[in-house]
C-alpha cells in the first residue's frame, strides 16, 4: 500500500516539475495539486491529509472551470468510500489528459492574452472581451467583422475626441469664473462701504455732528428759497457744512444749492461728477470750481440750453469784455446757449470716453437713435424679462382725421386717441406696474391737453399707479417709461420742416425714453412731408422697418434654426414641452435659442458648430458672453462634436440646467411673434374742444 502511493506521489510530482516550468497560468498546476490530494485522500493518511489541506489551500484563489472541477474532486470523490480505486484512477487520468492538452495549448493561450491586452489597452475592451472567452466554431470569424477597420478607426477618433474634449472643464471653469466674479463684486462693495462708514465715524466728532444737524434744520427751512428768511437760513447753512463736510463722504444735491450750502473753497472736493452735463448750463461752475478732479457725464446729442430770447449782441460784448483772457476757441464756449458739456468737450478733446452700452429700450426701439445719431455704435443689451416684453415693442398709429388746429401746436384727433389708448391700457390687468409716458414733438401745449383732459377722467391714484407724466423732450431727459407714446402733431398742410440741431436733439431723448413699447401716433404720410423734413421721415421709416429691412415672417420657428445641431436641439426641447425661441436678438449680438419659463426665467443657449468655433474664436465668443451676462442673460453652451459623441450625456446635463433655473415645460397657446411693428389705421370720435391759444412752430 505505501509502494502504491510513493509511486503515485511520485508520477505527480513528475508531472509537477514538467509544468511548473511551463509559460502558464494557475489552473495548470492546480489540476496537478487536485489529483495529489485525490491519491491522498483515498488512502485516508495523515500525511495525505496535510497534503490535501495545501492543495485545498493553492485552490482557493483560482477561478475557471477547471479548477472548479478539480476542487470538486479533492473534495468530494476522493475518500468517498462508494467509489472504486478504478473509478478514481479513470477520474484521476482524464485529469491529467486535460492538464496535458492545456499545457500544450500553453504558447497559443499566451498569445491571446497578450493580444487581447493589446486590444482592450487600445479602447476595444468588449471586443477583447470577447476574442477571450467566446470559441470559434464556425469557418467564418464572427468576432472581426469585415468592417473592423471602419470601427477601429471611428473608436480612434472617439477616442481623440474624448482626450481632448474638456467640456467639464471649461462648464466647472465657468462655474468657478461666475462664483468669483458675484463675490470679487461683493467684497469690493463692502469694502468701500465699510471705508466710507470708517471715514464717517472717525470724523464723526460731536462738534460735527452739531454741525450736520444745523445743516439739516437749515436745509429745511430754506424750502423753496423764496420766504423772507430764506437768506438767512442760506448762510447759516454754509456755514454748518463747513464743519459738516469732513464726516461726509458724497454730496448729492442739484446746481443751485451748492452756493448755498458748501463752502466757498477750491478744491475741496476730491472728485466732482456733472451728471446730465449736455443739459447743465454755466451754473454748474461753482460745482467745478470746488473740484480737484471732474467727470463730465453728458450727450451733445441731446437736448441742451438753447439760449431762446437772450439778446445775443449783449452776450457777445459781456464775452469780449470778461473773457478777454481765455483761449478764443474756449471763450466761444461760454455762452449761455452752450453746455458745460460742450465746454468740456472743447477743453478736454483727447480725453472722451463713448459709452456705448445701453441698457434702457429693447433693440427696436433705440435703433433709431443708434441709426440716425451715434452711427451705430451703441450697443443695445437690455434684456426684456418675458413678463416686461411687450410684443410689438412699435405701434404706429395712423390717424386719418388728424388736423392741426390753425396757429397752434395741437392735434385734437392725435388727442382722442392716445388719451382714449391710454385709458384702454390702464384697465387691461396685463399692464399693471406699467409706467406711462407722453411726449409732444412740437412744443408742449399737446401734451398740456392731454395731461389736464386725463386728469379729468382718470383717478388720481390711477394716474400715480401708472406714473402717467405728459410733456415735451426737455421733460423726459434723465427719465423713462414702460410705455411711450409719440405724438407728431403735425398734419398735411401744416408741418414746417424742422432741420435745427436743437429739433434733432429733442427727436433723439423723445425716441429713447421707452423701455418696453414705443407708439407714434401721427397724422401724415410720409409723401406729405417736406423732402427736407429729414428726422420725422426718417421716424415714420423706423416704425415701419426698424432695422431699415423688410422683417420676413417665419411662421414656423424651426425653420429659423441655421444649422442641423441647432435644429436637432430645438426639436429635443420642444418635444419636451419647452417654449424655444431661436435667433433672439440681444442688443447688437444674436443668440442661438433661448428656452423660457415661468417666473421670468430664460437661458441663452449657444450650439457652437466646431467648424465656426474653433479655439481661435473661443477668446471672442468668451467676450461676447460676458457682455450678455452682465445684461442678466444666463448661458449654456454646446459644441456639435461633443454633442454628437456624448449626445444622452449633453441632453441631461442641459435638462438638469434647466431644472436649476426652474425652468419648466409649459403649455401656451400664445405664439410668438417675430414682428416688431403693429400699424394701425384710425379715425377719432369726439375730439375733445380744447381752448386755443395762438402758438408757433417750437
Amino acid at each position: 500500500m505505501q509502494h502504491s502511493i510513493k509511486q503515485a506521489l511520485s508520477t505527480i510530482f513528475v508531472d509537477w516539475s514538467v509544468i511548473s516550468a511551463a509559460p502558464y497560468d494557475k489552473d495548470t498546476l492546480i489540476e496537478i495539486e487536485s489529483v495529489l490530494k485525490q491519491h491522498l485522500k483515498r488512502h485516508n493518511l495523515a500525511e495525505s491529509l496535510t497534503l490535501k489541506e495545501t492543495l485545498l489551500t493553492n485552490l482557493a484563489d483560482c477561478k475557471g472551470s477547471i479548477s472548479e472541477k478539480m476542487m470538486a474532486f479533492v473534495t468530494q470523490n476522493i475518500g468517498d468510500p462508494s467509489l472504486s480505486d478504478d473509478e478514481l484512477q479513470t477520474d484521476y487520468q482524464e485529469l491529467l489528459n486535460e492538464l496535458q492538452r492545456v499545457n500544450n495549448l500553453a504558447t497559443d493561450l499566451q498569445t491571446i492574452a497578450d493580444v487581447t491586452q493589446l486590444i482592450e489597452d487600445n479602447g476595444a475592451p468588449l471586443w477583447a472581451k470577447k476574442l477571450r472567452y467566446e470559441p470559434h466554431n464556425n469557418s467564418q470569424d464572427t468576432l472581426a467583422s469585415d468592417n473592423w477597420q471602419q470601427i477601429w478607426r471611428i473608436a480612434r477618433l472617439t477616442s481623440f475626441i474624448d482626450s481632448i474634449d474638456g467640456r467639464k472643464e471649461l462648464v466647472q471653469l465657468a462655474k468657478t469664473r461666475g462664483n468669483l466674479e458675484v463675490n470679487l463684486a461683493r467684497l469690493y462693495q463692502e469694502a468701500i462701504t465699510k471705508r466710507a462708514w470708517l471715514k464717517v465715524a472717525e470724523n464723526a466728532t460731536p462738534n460735527v455732528r452739531a454741525s450736520l444737524e444745523k445743516y439739516r434744520s437749515a436745509i429745511m427751512r430754506i424750502g423753496k428759497g423764496t420766504g423772507k428768511g430764506a437768506h438767512y437760513y442760506r448762510r447759516e447753512a454754509r456755514e454748518a457744512s463747513a464743519g459738516a463736510s469732513a464726516a461726509i463722504p458724497c454730496w448729492i444735491m442739484p446746481h443751485y444749492r451748492i452756493s448755498e450750502s458748501l463752502p466757498a473753497e477750491f478744491g475741496s472736493f476730491d472728485l466732482v461728477i456733472i451728471d446730465e452735463a449736455s443739459q447743465s448750463d454755466l451754473t454748474a461752475l461753482p460745482a467745478i470750481m470746488r473740484a480737484k478732479k471732474v467727470l463730465i457725464v453728458g450727450d451733445d446729442k441731446q437736448v441742451s440750453p438753447e439760449g431762446v430770447g437772450l439778446d445775443i449782441e449783449k452776450i457777445r460784448n459781456l464775452m469780449a469784455q470778461y473773457l478777454s483772457n481765455q483761449v478764443p476757441v474756449y471763450r466761444s464756449q461760454m455762452s449761455p446757449d452752450r453746455s458745460i458739456y460742450d465746454l468740456f468737450k472743447v477743453v478736454f478733446a483727447d480725453s472722451s470716453v463713448m459709452l456705448k452700452e445701453h441698457f434702457r429700450s429693447v433693440a427696436p426701439i433705440i435703433e433709431f437713435s443708434k441709426r440716425e445719431f451715434y452711427n451705430h455704435e451703441l450697443i443695445p443689451l437690455r434684456k426684456a424679462k418675458p413678463s416686461e416684453r411687450l410684443d410689438p415693442p412699435l405701434i404706429d398709429i395712423y390717424v386719418t382725421d388728424g388736423y392741426r388746429i390753425k396757429g397752434s401746436d395741437i392735434n385734437p384727433s392725435e388727442v382722442r386717441f392716445i388719451i382714449d389708448e391710454i385709458k384702454t391700457l390702464v384697465s387691461d390687468p396685463a399692464y399693471k406696474g406699467k409706467t406711462i409716458g407722453v411726449v409732444s414733438l412740437l412744443g408742449n401745449k399737446q401734451a398740456h391737453n392731454i395731461m389736464e383732459i386725463l386728469n379729468k377722467e382718470l383717478d388720481e391714484a390711477v394716474m400715480t399707479a401708472f406714473d402717467i407724466a405728459c410733456g415735451d423732450a426737455r421733460t423726459f431727459q434723465g427719465k423713462e417709461r414702460d410705455i411711450m407714446f409719440l405724438s407728431l402733431v403735425v398734419a398735411p398742410g401744416a408741418a414746417h420742416a424742422q432741420t435745427r440741431d436743437t429739433f434733432a436733439q429733442r427727436m433723439n431723448v423723445a425716441a429713447s425714453r421707452a423701455r418696453d413699447r414705443m407708439y407714434l401716433v401721427r397724422s401724415i404720410e410720409l409723401d406729405e412731408l417736406s423732402q427736407a423734413d429729414h428726422y420725422r421721415a426718417e421716424l415714420i421709416k423706423h416704425f415701419q422697418a426698424p432695422f431699415m429691412q423688410n422683417e420676413e415672417q417665419v411662421a414656423d420657428l424651426r425653420d429659423k434654426c441655421e444649422s442641423p445641431f441647432e435644429t436637432e436641439v430645438f426639436d429635443l426641447l420642444v418635444e419636451r414641452g419647452y417654449r424655444v425661441v431661436p435667433q433672439v436678438k440681444a442688443g447688437a449680438y444674436r443668440i442661438d435659442m433661448v428656452v423660457e419659463g415661468e417666473n421670468d426665467n430664460s437661458l441663452a443657449i449657444e450650439c457652437d458648430g466646431d467648424r465656426y468655433h474653433g479655439p481661435d474664436k473661443w477668446d471672442s465668443d468668451m467676450q461676447r458672453q460676458r457682455i450678455l451676462e452682465r445684461a442678466g442673460w444666463k448661458f449654456w453652451r454646446c459644441f456639435a462634436s461633443t454633442f454628437v459623441t456624448r449626445k444622452k450625456e449633453v441632453i441631461q446635463d442641459l435638462l438638469a440646467e434647466l431644472e436649476r433655473l426652474e425652468i419648466y415645460p409649459i403649455t401656451t397657446d400664445t405664439a410668438y411673434s417675430s414682428s416688431y411693428v403693429e400699424s394701425r389705421i384710425v379715425t377719432t370720435v369726439d375730439a375733445p374742444q380744447i381752448d386755443i391759444e395762438t402758438e408757433t412752430d417750437a
